[in-house]
Order: C-alpha cells, then sequence, then structure tokens
C-alpha cells in the first residue's frame, strides 16, 4: 500500500519516519522482485540458498583459541560461516568454519579446563593432520600486559602481536637457587611476518580498522553486545609492590594512592604493540616478576603459545585483559578478546590468498553464504537510513514556492490531444512516453506543470507520479541533476517501500562513510534498477530544465531516453514530462516525443484572460473591458507580464481614463517593462542599487531581516545601533525598495528571492545594469562585488560591530537578532572581497586592513576554536581559497613561514586542504621571482602531485620539518624555496627534523624532488622508517631503477642496512624480483649476496621461493649466494622453491651440483615432501630424477612424500610415487 497521500494544498508529503516494520518484511509473488539476492530480507529461505560444504583441503588459514569466549570472538569476526564437516578418525577437535575476505578460515579451540602448552600442542597436531592445505597459522586470545611506563604504555583492551615467543619457564634452576631461562626466542613464519610488516606500515598513515571491524560485529551480532568495552570498569595499573588485599573480589578497597598515574589517551581505540610475547604453563601473577621480564623486552604473558610455535609455527595475538599482578580480574577479558580478533581480522584482509600448484587459481573462493546473523530488523534500519540520506531539505521549496493556478486556468491543457496521447497506454511506443512543454520566459509553465502534477496525482493514486523543479535561485541541488536524481530515487522507493532492497548490495561501501556520497551514475543505476522491478507505471514531471547547467541537462535527457526504452522493454509503463523554454540545441532523439508549444496555444490566451478578468479591479463596463482585451493582447502570452502590469493598473484605483494612459506607456515585453519599472524615480536609487546588488550576488540567499539591515547600515546618519525590525517590517520595506520585483520565500528559513527568473536574467544580460545605475561603470559585476565587501566590512569594523562581536562569543543567538547581518558578513567578507578580485579589481589595502581577530572570533564553533588568536590573516585567506587575492600579498615567501597554526605554514594548509588555485598562484609567482639552481627538472611533471588526507594533521606535534612534507607532496619549486628559507632562519626550524625527506621523496616516487634534497644534502640518505625500511629499500620495492642509480651514485647509501625482518636492499630485490636492480646493487661489491635475514634466508632463498629466475640466475652468478645455505626453520633455497611450486627456479638450483636434494628441515620435511603436497609432478620428476632423494623417508610428523600427495588428493602425484613404491628394490 502506498504510504503517500495527498496534503491539503494539495502537495504530497512524504513521511519521515517509518514503521520498522513496514514495507520490507512483506512478502513479494510479483516476478519482477528479485529475491534471490536477499534471503532472509523478506522472507526467502536460507537453507534453500546455502551453498555446498567446503572439503577440508579448501582451508588455508587456522585459528586457534585457548578459551570459549576467545573462540566466540573469533567467529564473530566471520564474514560468513559455513556448513560443518564430518569429523577425521584421531581428531577430537571442535572445528567452526567460515571466511574472512577471500580466506576460508578454521576456528578450533582447546577443550574447556585444558589449558597451557601441552594441551595446545595436542589441538595443533591434530588441526594440521586434518587441513593439509593450511598456510597461514593464527593463535589468538588474551594474555597479561607487560606495562613498562613510560616507554611501553600497555593498557587494558591494547593488542601485543608477537614478534617472537619465549618459553619463558623453560630453564635450569642454579645451585643458588636462581632460575635460568635457557629458551631462545621463536619467530613466526615469515610470511605472517610480512603481512605483520604490511599492515604495520599502512597504519603510519591511516588509522587501524580495529574500531570499526568491532562497530560492525557489535551491530551485526547481538550476541557480543557483552563483548563491548567495559567503560564501568576502570583500568587500573598499581604499584609494581603494592599487593592485592587477600579475600576481597575488586580493587575498589586498594589504596588509590598506589595507582601508576599514566596520561589519558586521545583516543579509546586498543593501541598495538609488537614484541616478544612469554609463553609459560603457569599463571603470571606477580608484579615484581613481570617487572623483570619486561626488562628482557617482555610485552605479554600467556599459556598456550610455546607449545605451538615449533611444530605449528604461527603468529600470536593477544588482546591485553590484566597486568599480570595480584589485582588480575576478568572484567576486561571478552574486550580483550574481541579486540584480538579484530586484529586478526584486519590482518587477514591485507593478505592475499595464497596460488598454489594443485589449486586451480589458488584458494577457493570463499562460500557466498548470507552473512547472517543480521536480523531483519537490523537490515531494514540500515535500508532506511541509506534510504533516508537520499532526501535533502530543499527537495520540494521550489514545488512550494509556485503558486497555484488561478481556479479557471489550465484545464485545458488535460483535454489536448497531444497530452491525451500521451497519457494513453496504447501509444506509447508512438512517441516513448515523452512530453515537452515549451514556452516563453514568464509564460507560465512551472505553474502549468504544477498543476498537470497535481491532476495526475488525485486521479492515479496506484502510479507512482514523481516530479522535480529545478530551482536556479536555489541551492546546489536544487539547480544539478545531482538533486533530481536523488529525489527521484527518493521518490521511487517511497511509492514501492520493497524497492529499498535495491540498496542492500551499497550497504558496505557506504557503512565506512559518516554521510552517503551520491554520485550520478550510481544514482542513475539505481533508478534504473527500480524501473525494472516496479509492478506499477511511472508518471514524472521534470520544470524548468532551463534552469539547470546545459551539459547536466543533455546528459539527463539521452539517461530518461534510455530509460524509456528500458521500461518499454520491461513492460513498465514510463511517462516522462519535460518543461522549459525553447531549447535550440537540446532535443529528444528523432522520432519520439510529443511537443506543446504554450505561445502557440489559443486555450493559454485565454487563461490570461480568465486571469485578467478575475483580477483587475476595474467593474465590467465597455471601457473595462476594452482595458482587458488590450492587456491580454499586449501580455503575448507572458503570464508573467500580465501579473506585474495587472498590480501596476490596479494602483490607479478605477480611475479609467489615467489608467488607459498608464497602459499605453507600459513597455509591451517583459524585459522593457522590467527596465521601466526600475528607472522610476520613486524612492532611494542607491538602496534599491544596493538591495539587487544583494539578492544577484550574495554567497547564499538572505533572510528579510539581514538584507533590511545591510541596507539601512549604510545610511549615512546609521552607525550601526541595533534595531528592533520585525519580519513584516523587512518584507514591507524590501517589496518597496526592489519596486516590486522581489519576494519572500521558504518555511523554516525565510528568503528573499525575485519575483521569477526571468528578473535576474534581465539584469545580468548585457550592460543592462550599467545603463540602470552608471556608477557601475564597466565592471558591474565586481564593482557589486567590491561594495558588499565594504558593507561587511563596516559591520566587522564598527564601534557597535565590535560590541556585538564581544557578545556573540558568549551569545551568539543574541547577537544575531540584535546584528542580523553579523554572521553573514563574517562568513562572506572574503567571498566578496575574492569575487571582486577575480573581475580584475586588486585589493591590497584590503588585505592590511582586513579585521582578523574579528573575524577569528565569529568564525569559532560552539566550544572549538578553529584558528589560534595569533592566526595571520594570509593563513585565512589560504584556508578559505581565495587565489585572486593572494595575488596582490605583498610577500609570498610569507607563505613558508612556520607560526603556531593547525598546518604549520599556509602553503602546507594549502596542501592539506586541496587549495590547487593558491598553489598555483604561489608557485606562478615562485616562478617568476626566485632563482633556482641548475638542477635537471626535465622529469618533473605537475600532474605528479598527490596527498594522503591528514584530517586530524597537525605540524607541531608530528616533528617534521616543511622539508620534509614538501618532500612527499614533490614540487621542487615549493621544496627550492623552503630548503632556501631553512639555510636563512635555521632557528625557527631547529624543533623540526627533515632526516626522512628522501624517504618520503622515494616512497612517493618523486624523482625530482630527491635530485633537489641530494643537491643541497638535506635528509638521511640511510633513514629507517618504523618498519626499518629505508629510500633505497623502497625504491625497490617501488620499482624506481632511476632513483636507485641516484642513490647509489652519491655513494652514501648503505647497502647492508636492514629492516625490521633483517632484510638488505638486495633481499627485497630477490624477493620482487627487480632484475635491474639486482644488477645495479651487485656492481656496487657491497650488496651481500650471502646475508642472511632475521630468519636465515638469504636473497637466493628469497628469490627461489617466489620463483625469480633471473635474479636467482644473478645471485648464484656471484659465486656467494649459498645455495645450500638452510634457514632458521632448516630450509634451502632448494625446499624453499619446492614450498612455492616454482619448478624453474628447481632446474636452476639442480643444475649447480651445489644443492642437497633431499635435504631435511628441522621438521624432517624434504624437497619431495613439499613438492607431494602441493601436487607438483614436475618437481616431483626433477627430483626423482636426481637419484638422491628417498622417497619413503618419514619426517617428524610420521608422513612420507606418498602419505602428503594422498593428503592433498592429488592423483598424479599419488600415482607417480605409489609407482616409485612399488619398484623400490
Amino acid at each position: 500500500m502506498n504510504n503517500t497521500y495527498i496534503a491539503p494544498e494539495g502537495r504530497r508529503k512524504r513521511p519521515r519516519e517509518r514503521d520498522d516494520d513496514a514495507g520490507l518484511g512483506q512478502g513479494c509473488n510479483n516476478s519482477r522482485h528479485r529475491t534471490d539476492d536477499v534471503p532472509n530480507a523478506i522472507g526467502a529461505s536460507s537453507a534453500s540458498l546455502r551453498k555446498r560444504k567446503l572439503e577440508y583441503k579448501d582451508y588455508t588459514v587456522a585459528w586457534i583459541c585457548a578459551l570459549p569466549k576467545e573462540r566466540a570472538a573469533a567467529t564473530a569476526m566471520l564474514d560468513c560461516r559455513h556448513d560443518g564437516l564430518p569429523r577425521l578418525p584421531g581428531d577430537t577437535n571442535s572445528y567452526s568454519f567460515g571466511n574472512i575476505g577471500q580466506h576460508n578460515v578454521v576456528i578450533t579451540c582447546l577443550p574447556s579446563g585444558h589449558y597451557g602448552t601441552v594441551n595446545a600442542a595436542v589441538v595443533a597436531n591434530n588441526l594440521a593432520r586434518s587441513f593439509p592445505k593450511i598456510i597461514f597459522r593464527l593463535m589468538v586470545g588474551i594474555g597479561g600486559g607487560v606495562p613498562n611506563i613510560p616507554s611501553i604504555d600497555i593498557r587494558l583492551g591494547d593488542v601485543v602481536v608477537g614478534h617472537n615467543v619465549l618459553q619463558y619457564d623453560l630453564g635450569k634452576t642454579t645451585q643458588g637457587g636462581e632460575f635460568h631461562c635457557t629458551s631462545d626466542p621463536v619467530k613466526p613464519p615469515p610470511e605472517m611476518l610480512t603481512a605483520v610488516s604490511d599492515l604495520r606500515a599502512s597504519h603510519e598513515y591511516e588509522q587501524s580498522q580495529i574500531p570499526a571491524i568491532l562497530l560492525d560485529v557489535y551491530s551485526r551480532v547481538p550476541g557480543m553486545k557483552q563483548y563491548q568495552n567495559p567503560v564501568n570498569c576502570l583500568d587500573r595499573l598499581f604499584d609494581s609492590t603494592y599487593e592485592h588485599a587477600l579475600n576481597i573480589e575488586n580493587c575498589d578497597q586498594c589504596d588509590q594512592s598506589r595507582l601508576i598515574e599514566r596520561l589519558p589517551r586521545a583516543s579509546t581505540a586498543p593501541q598495538i604493540h609488537y614484541g616478544t610475547i612469554a609463553s609459560g604453563n603457569r599463571v603470571m601473577k606477580h608484579a615484581e616478576s613481570r617487572d623483570n621480564w619486561a626488562e628482557k623486552g617482555c610485552l605479554c604473558f600467556e599459556m598456550e603459545a610455546a607449545g605451538l610455535i615449533d611444530n605449528f609455527p604461527c603468529l600470536v595475538i593477544r588482546g591485553i585483559c590484566d597486568y599480570c599482578d595480584s589485582h588480575k580480574s576478568k572484567e576486561w577479558q571478552e574486550y580483550a578478546a574481541t579486540t584480538a580478533a579484530a586484529y586478526a581480522k584486519e590482518l587477514l584482509l591485507v593478505i592475499q590468498p595464497t596460488s598454489e600448484p594443485g589449486l586451480e587459481g589458488g584458494s577457493p573462493t570463499p562460500v557466498e553464504l548470507d552473512k547472517e546473523p543480521v536480523s531483519d530488523r537490523e537490515l531494514r534500519v540500515k535500508l532506511e537510513k541509506l534510504y533516508n540520506s537520499l532526501e535533502f531539505d530543499q527537495m520540494d521549496d521550489r514545488f512550494q514556492q509556485i503558486k497555484r493556478p488561478h481556479l479557471r486556468t489550465c484545464n485545458w491543457l488535460l483535454g489536448t490531444d497531444k497530452y491525451s496521447a500521451w497519457m494513453e497506454p496504447g501509444k506509447i511506443r508512438q512517441h516513448g512516453g515523452f512530453l515537452w512543454i515549451k514556452g516563453k520566459p514568464g509564460s507560465g509553465k512551472s505553474t502549468m506543470m504544477k498543476f498537470i502534477f497535481e491532476s495526475s496525482w488525485k486521479q492515479r493514486r496506484d502510479q507512482a507520479i514523481l516530479s522535480f523543479f529545478f530551482n536556479a535561485r536555489g541551492h546546489d541541488l536544487e539547480k544539478s541533476t545531482a538533486g533530481l536524481y536523488r529525489s527521484i530515487l527518493f521518490q521511487l522507493l517511497n511509492h514501492d517501500p520493497e524497492l529499498k532492497l535495491i540498496l542492500k548490495s551499497h550497504l558496505q561501501h557506504f557503512s565506512r562513510e559518516p554521510r552517503p556520497k551520491w554520485t550520478d551514475e550510481l544514482l542513475k543505476e539505481l533508478i534504473e534498477e527500480a524501473i525494472e522491478r516496479l509492478t506499477s507505471s511511472v508518471v514524472c514531471f521534470i520544470d524548468a530544465l532551463d534552469e539547470c547547467q546545459d551539459e547536466e541537462v543533455r546528459d539527463m535527457v539521452a539517461f530518461f531516453e534510455r530509460l524509456g526504452e528500458l521500461a518499454i522493454a520491461n513492460g513498465v509503463g514510463l511517462l516522462v514530462c519535460f518543461s522549459s523554454r525553447h531549447y535550440p540545441h537540446i532535443t529528444l532523439r528523432e522520432g519520439i516525443g510529443l511537443h506543446i508549444n504554450l505561445d502557440e496555444q489559443e486555450d493559454h490566451d485565454v487563461d490570461i484572460a480568465e486571469y485578467i478578468d478575475f483580477e483587475l479591479r476595474i467593474g465590467h463596463s465597455n471601457l473595462a473591458q476594452d482595458i482587458k482585451n488590450e492587456v491580454r493582447e499586449k501580455a503575448s502570452g507572458v503570464f508573467m507580464w500580465t501579473v506585474l502590469v495587472v498590480n501596476i493598473l490596479n494602483r490607479e484605483r478605477g480611475r479609467m481614463h489615467a489608467l488607459r494612459q498608464k497602459l499605453r506607456e507600459i513597455p509591451q515585453s517583459l524585459n522593457d517593462l522590467f527596465f521601466d519599472i526600475l528607472s522610476r524615480g520613486s524612492g532611494d536609487e542607491d538602496e534599491t542599487l544596493l538591495c539587487f546588488q544583494l539578492i544577484l550576488f550574495a554567497q547564499q540567499p538572505l533572510t528579510p531581516q539581514e538584507l533590511h539591515h545591510a541596507i539601512l547600515s549604510q545610511a549615512e546618519d546609521n552607525n550601526l545601533e541595533p534595531i528592533d525590525l520585525s519580519e513584516e517590517d523587512s518584507r514591507i520595506f524590501l517589496i518597496e525598495c526592489s519596486k516590486g520585483l522581489s519576494e519572500t520565500i521558504g518555511h523554516s528559513r525565510c528568503t528573499v528571492q525575485f519575483i521569477h527568473e526571468s528578473v535576474k536574467d534581465f539584469l545580468l544580460q548585457g550592460d543592462r545594469l550599467y545603463n540602470l545605475w552608471p556608477k557601475l561603470g564597466s565592471n558591474p559585476i565586481g564593482n557589486s562585488h567590491l561594495r558588499l565587501r565594504d558593507v561587511c566590512l563596516k559591520c566587522l569594523s564598527s564601534n557597535t560591530g565590535q560590541g556585538i562581536i564581544s557578545l556573540a562569543i558568549t551569545n551568539r543567538e543574541l547577537a544575531g537578532a540584535i546584528s542580523p547581518f553579523l554572521k553573514y558578513a563574517a562568513e562572506s567578507v572574503l567571498f566578496h572581497a575574492e569575487a571582486a578580485a577575480s573581475f580584475g579589481i586588486q585589493q591590497p589595502e584590503f588585505i592590511s586592513i582586513f579585521p582578523t581577530q574579528q573575524w577569528i572570533l565569529l568564525n569559532k564553533e560552539k566550544d572549538r576554536q578553529p584558528y589560534p588568536d595569533d592566526t595571520r590573516g594570509l593563513y585565512i585567506l589560504v584556508i578559505k581559497d581565495t587565489p585572486n587575492l593572494l595575488a596582490s600579498y605583498p610577500s609570498i615567501l610569507d607563505c613558508f613561514e612556520i607560526r603556531s597554526e593547525r598546518c604549520g605554514c599556509p602553503l602546507l594548509a594549502a596542501i592539506i586542504h586541496e587549495r590547487r588555485n593558491i598553489l598555483q598562484v604561489v608557485r606562478n609567482r615562485l616562478a617568476a621571482s626566485t632563482t633556482f639552481p641548475e638542477i635537471d627538472l626535465s622529469s618533473f611533471e605537475q600532474t605528479e602531485f598527490k596527498w594522503v588526507p591528514r584530517p586530524a594533521f597537525n605540524f607541531s606535534s608530528s616533528k617534521r620539518s616543511l622539508v620534509s612534507y614538501l618532500a612527499e607532496y614533490g614540487d621542487p619549486i615549493f621544496l627550492i624555496t623552503a630548503i632556501q628559507q631553512d639555510s636563512e632562519d635555521p632557528a625557527s626550524h631547529q624543533n623540526f627534523s627533515s632526516d626522512d625527506a628522501i624517504y618520503k621523496a622515494v616512497a612517493e616516487g618523486h624523482e625530482t624532488a630527491l635530485r633537489v634534497l641530494l643537491h643541497y644534502g638535506k635528509g638521511d640518505i640511510n633513514f629507517s622508517n618504523v618498519i626499518g625500511q629505508n629510500p633505497l629499500s623502497r625504491a625497490i620495492l617501488g620499482g624506481q631503477n632511476k632513483t636507485i642509480k641516484l642513490l647509489l651514485a652519491t655513494g652514501k647509501a648503505d647497502l647492508g642496512l636492514r629492516d625490521h625482518s633483517g632484510q638488505t636492499p638486495l633481499s627485497w630485490a630477490a624477493t620482487t624480483g627487480q632484475t635491474e636492480a639486482i644488477k645495479l646493487l651487485l656492481e656496487t661489491g657491497q650488496a651481500g649476496p650471502g646475508l642472511r635475514d632475521d630468519y636465515g634466508q638469504t636473497p637466493l632463498s628469497r628469490a627461489a621461493i617466489g620463483g625469480q629466475t633471473e635474479a636467482i640466475k644473478l645471485l648464484l652468478a656471484t659465486g656467494q649466494a649459498g645455495p645450500d645455505l638452510r634457514d632458521d626453520y632448516g630450509q634451502t633455497p632448494l625446499t624453499r622453491a619446492a614450498i612455492g611450486g616454482q619448478t624453474e627456479a628447481i632446474k636452476l638450483l639442480l643444475e649447480t651440483d651445489q644443492v642437497a636434494p633431499d635435504s631435511k628441515d628441522n621438521f624432517g620435511r624434504t624437497p619431495l615432501s613439499f613438492a607431494a603436497e602441493r601436487g607438483c609432478i614436475e618437481i616431483i620428476e626433477l627430483l626423482l630424477a636426481t637419484g638422491q632423494v628417498d622417497p619413503h623417508s618419514i619426517d617428524d610428523y610420521g608422513q612420507t612424500p606418498l602419505s602428503w600427495a594422498e593428503r592433498s588428493g592429488s592423483v598424479e602425484a599419488t600415482e607417480r610415487l605409489s609407482s616409485n613404491r612399488l619398484n623400490r628394490p
């Protein structure tokens, strides 16, 4: 049932609030409504849509937990759940299945009440046997934090990621009773640490997604509400020497003076820490012992990881639930388990699925099941929110402004042949569903459109009757197709609420934005989909196309033509009625559409006669009738002319002979009539001019009181004393001041506009402003903005204005009531100054007298001050985007001066706020006045510039120098100037570092900026970022060979520098297969081809697993690559190549005769074992052909190559190894 209704004034009202259970929960039996993609949302059975089960070999991520609450948090992170699998013999574990992103995930938990390293090892072994294709392994849950204030400020709910795991209770007790730990830290697999490095690097420039993931889980899974941040529970860290009293449940009675004082954090979001995790078989509950381990670098204690890390290499992630002291409690456990799980999910989302031989296309696509448990009600709430975001406040304003037609007019249109043919369903293929009404300016088209819209609405309640009335004098959305499409889609979804389901596929995209950003293309796509699904006909009225930009109208007409074809093809009746002035250059496609020209319709003249007869109060004598006929003839079909002339004649109050003379004096054309009205010498001409300037050129429509106060403020005897003006006083004043050509419109906020768009057109056409007011000179628009600038300036600078500004600081509402124009003056003084400058009026004197302090005070936002009190006027000019004013600023070098403003200096403000025109002005002025050194700038392109948005950017807290930021931005002119300024005044930059400048330039690919930095010796060529990456490694990762040459040519780049995983530049070049980079590095003789990283892997080993054959050849040619060296897992390059399924790499390594084809790693596995597991038949053949491998060797898991092949499901590999067994002597 349609929920819209006819309002008393004839306009339909769109319900703003709807019952959550309405619409979406109702079933739909019509085939047009596609329900296959919305299970459970409209009653579809989820069981019928559930896909097949996956198999054991399809799962590539293992996630182990210790506690049921940890498993609950892990399961909540799944994007969707999979059906269970039958338990395999000998496996006592219980599993949950699902996927996160593109990874299929299996989750398991230790048996209830059985914790510690031994039980963890049993669970891990069971999982490893059952799931042969596991690649990524995680141990996720809660742990005790090891704070080391102030250097390591770990809080409850934070996350600790284990770079290594130490079994702290493994060791020996010496003769003196002292315990010595003999365990060595064990690292997670390199592929996991690489992913951690990637995610950690991304957190340098963007926030972690943990808060967003938590919000999603809490809203999506009702049972997770108890896992939210326990805001009512205090995060208390006591002095290490202060023990908790026995038999007391909580810490409320503990001595609060023994709390460690910690500064409050700016955000409640959990922080992430990286380091050593201590694991053992007992609970750590002694603060002083905890602190001893803190000195050894431990960040967290837990009880399971040590049982996994050797035989089940995994990454350990822990959420902090206590501080390993006697004050331990369980209040934070659920939240800590969830934050750790959220980090694990974020990590998996940055890991690309691994493509392996034997798996077609790598890991199988995750099963696409409905993401329950999102309840129907939650889905409705989300769809309703997205639907409501389509609506905008001014959507119906223009419709409401149009006066309803005279009672005896407009009816004739409904009876015309063309209108009847347009409405007749059987003729839609003849005209395509289009009717276009055209007429002169002021001929009454909008009134006609309102009339036929309301008529259709009353007569066709079962159909979707839509409308949009463009308004050139309104808000941006009122005069653009963006507003049209939003309005049309909103009305379609309002007509048929079940259509809101078409928004479902966009929920995830829009969930990342506080306010949906609707694009024209997306709106058009959704409108098309809605039309396809509709079961009723649609009638759409679109008025005043001429009040929108031509290019947008042309595209819109083409879209509706396409929509018409789609509707006909789908059997949907779609009728579209346009109205506009005569468009010589925008038309419908040939062969479609009906056209009605109001200028040629006799009945339109009859409407004008009806209006004259009813409104012209001169009686019914023969003379009166003659006058009425003469008015009708002179109107020439223009209703606006008729309305104005009737008003003029009615002022003669029935004096017939004077009235006839007046009629003869009135010009016949509408434009001449406007000129005649404005040329009459009545009233204060200067007030009239200012009134029209304010209506024409104000930054936004003004209220009657604002406009009235602005005009009165310019009187010579007015010193801006407060004036008590009612809205009615102002309305009457403005009608007189504008000579009847303005009106007050609107509801919640009344504003002043011209009575018709034709008034504005008349004033802005040709030299009309100059002809009416010669003192405006040859630049009437520029001079008008200059005058409005002065009106605003006077309001801000007067003594009375100063007093009101002081009042505005404490009571802005009262200040606005006393001085209505003050707010506009503060907001728009720079707008008018900039507009005047854009018309060639330079204003150096304005820049010098601009009332900066007053402006800052009035732009204070509630309790937040965006501009410090000592903010410079230049900084404000940049923020407010006034490039034409900046062009006449005395010293452009002031843009580089660091002060206390948030962005540090005007130039950085322009970059951060993307003021492109400002930047171009600065660039042009510098290029014309600055001497630049002889640097090769040939590679510089202005299009290179890019900037990562930093909404919370604060220069002073960043500790990075202006040079550093400009190196990241990349403009060499700005960079050279900043370096020169830095050299002239180094003291002003002493607290800021430029060490990372070279790294930033390289990271962003700014080769020209790099040349500048190297020329001036700015930046540290061996700078390492938070993950240990240096400029050379970054250039290698980016494939920037020219940059590599530049860095190496300095002779200062340290080729032995290692990042946090121990990789050198050569190691990264080998990993990524950058052949040219490897050659350049090896040519230096300092690359270290045999150097090992923190996992004992050499560049050759890295190249082997990735199959980088050219890199392997280059490394082997050095004779220093160590082709048979073992890493920390006991794996040689040959083993790594087998793990990666890299056949060509295997060939190259075997050809050296320096490798052991049957070498065993720390777990007894051989290259043949890995090749068999992955079903790589070519590698199996190569290894067997050496005659040096034992196909029957048993590893530490009790498996042979044949059994690995059988478990992987590779028939060919199994048959090959089986035949070898049969041939066994």
